[in-house]
């Protein structure tokens, strides 16, 4: 792929299918944007993605898909994940690196369809990639300090204080699973989380146009 080191967005999708002698991306170091769907499917000697470290938004989905020789997903970390619609990792029998920033905040609050299985053990399923993330890799936004919760761990009830002039549309709680267990759709300082089970979750606070997550934790 040398020559491509110019190519800063691709308008639609892009598809990396049946190329039996590539073995890594080199070339498209500089690509920063694909408006549709990425696949890569069917590259038998494709080992690494290392070089798509500066790819941070995409406009569909993930599809990496009988791919034998590659161990990891590191490269693609830096992909904000509300800009991936559906994720689909199968068939690569030497993958066990899946839990990236990326894949670790799509699976925490998923916008689409997940499947995840027929790999190496640490991505044979979205629970062992769950797992394996422990949401350490969802990196809260940089808008978090504006909404603040306590106590966490919590037990019964959180309160939540509000920075100046934020107006909440929406707060949403989500499970390891990625499955919505509470929404609020207003501005409250006190919650209830009595109805939840004890363990870990993330809470997305949605406000002027903005999202917020960070993780929660029920005793």
């Amino acid at each position: 792929m040398n020559g491509l080191d110019n190519v800063h967005a691709i308008g639609g999708s892009f598809w990396l299918d049946e190329n039996t002698m590539l073995t890594s991306l080199s070339g498209l170091d500089n690509l920063e944007t694909i408006g549709g769907n990425f696949l890569l499917r069917d590259n038998d000697s494709l080992n690494s993605i290392a070089h798509l470290s500066n790819l941070t938004s995409i406009g569909g989905g993930i599809e990496i898909i009988d791919n034998p020789q590659l161990s990891s997903l590191s490269g693609i970390d830096q992909i904000e994940d509300s800009t991936i619609s559906s994720l689909y990792i199968t068939n690569n029998l030497s993958l066990s690196t899946c839990e990236v920033e990326s894949i670790c905040a799509y699976l925490s609050a998923p916008n689409g369809l997940t499947i995840i299985f027929n790999n190496k053990t640490g991505c044979n399923s979205e629970t062992e990639v769950l797992e394996l993330c422990q949401l350490v890799s969802v990196s809260p936004s940089e808008n978090n300090a504006e909404v603040l919760i306590y106590p966490n761990p919590a037990n019964g009830n959180i309160h939540c204080t509000y920075g100046k002039d934020i107006e909440l549309k929406e707060l949403n709680i989500y499970n390891l699973y990625g499955q919505l267990v509470m929404q609020k759709k207003e501005q409250l300082e006190n919650i209830d989380i009595t109805p939840l089970q004890k363990g870990m979750y993330i809470i997305e606070f949605s406000y002027d146009f903005k999202k917020s997550r960070q993780q929660l934790s029920i005793y």
